[in-house]
């Protein structure tokens, strides 16, 4: 096989983040230690993005230096965001571990979502983004 691995897969479209991914963003800031530019990313939603052989299916994935896109359909997966974040306030597609593991910690369930730096619990004690 050649070429990357990953990428989107036909059409891709610019996405304006919904307001709460702002809150998210800082929740990853104050929980990894690093500090980010939220207003550089650029945000894309693609139909379907490539898989390598072997991988879990793609649903979201980061490209320097400030670019997610997300498989549509996953735009509202806090789990997800939170993990593209964690790459761009990182810079890599590494996932060294804290603070990915610790930082994008996945809900058991989709009810039952674990107290943690960047929950939705943690984020209830941050500000509005419009505020």
């Amino acid at each position: 096989c050649t070429g990357d691995p990953w990428g989107p897969v036909g059409p891709v479209v610019p996405f304006t983040p919904p307001p709460e991914y702002r809150t998210y963003y800082a929740a990853m800031e104050a929980c990894s230690g690093r500090t980010g530019d939220f207003d550089a990313i650029t945000w894309w939603l693609a139909d379907s993005l490539r898989t390598p052989p072997g991988e879990p299916v793609t649903k979201g994935e980061w490209e320097a230096p400030h670019t997610i896109r997300l498989r549509r359909g996953y735009e509202e997966n806090d789990w997800i965001v939170d993990h593209e974040m964690l790459h761009d306030l990182l810079q890599t597609t590494a996932h060294p571990s804290p603070p990915f593991g610790v930082c994008d910690e996945p809900a058991p369930s989709a009810d039952a979502w674990p107290t943690r730096p960047g929950s939705r619990e943690s984020r209830a004690g941050l500000p509005s983004p419009t505020s």
